[in-house]
């Protein structure tokens, strides 16, 4: 565990992508956590059609499924699996608690569509592996010219020394 951890805080913060990922996942890491603790709390808020004692423990699963996919996602070490198990969460929870539900939060409803959407996103970026490259700066373009251009002028003096 803490050699992940120690190569977790290895990753290029620079990267808004990096930077966006780790919060993502530290995010979740913390509301898993959260709901864990207070599994008693959340649980009466649980849809009508769940039984009593069965909402605490969707409460916990569903932590221990944040804790583990945002640990995932935040260490880099399960990116693609732990969005995936994020947005699943959501999406049930979108449907389960307002679809089936009497009473459909629209605003509830658009808050899950947003976090399924960014985890599905976070995926994409795994996948593709563009979550680690680091987003050229006008530094970074001046840098470049400098190097190309001193090259350049070292070719030109090395043939002119040739002729």
């Amino acid at each position: 565990m803490k050699e992940t951890i120690n190569e977790a805080m290895k990753q290029d913060f620079s990267s808004h992508a990096v930077l966006g990922r780790v919060l993502f996942g530290v995010s979740f890491l913390i509301l898993g956590l959260y709901s864990v603790l207070n599994s008693q709390m959340f649980a009466s808020n649980a849809p009508s059609f769940v039984p009593d004692m069965l909402g605490p423990l969707l409460v916990v699963g569903t932590g221990a499924i944040f804790i583990g996919a945002g640990f995932g996602i935040a260490t880099g070490k399960a990116v693609a699996r732990g969005s995936v198990a994020i947005a699943a969460v959501w999406a049930a929870m979108a449907i389960f608690s307002n679809a089936l539900s009497s009473y459909f939060d629209v605003r509830e409803f658009f808050i899950a569509l947003a976090f399924i959407g960014a985890a599905l996103t976070i995926k994409a970026q795994a996948e593709s592996g563009t979550q680690t490259k680091h987003e050229p700066s006008p530094h970074d373009a001046k840098a470049t010219y400098d190097h190309d251009h001193d090259a350049h002028h070292k070719e030109k003096v090395q043939s002119s020394h040739n002729h």
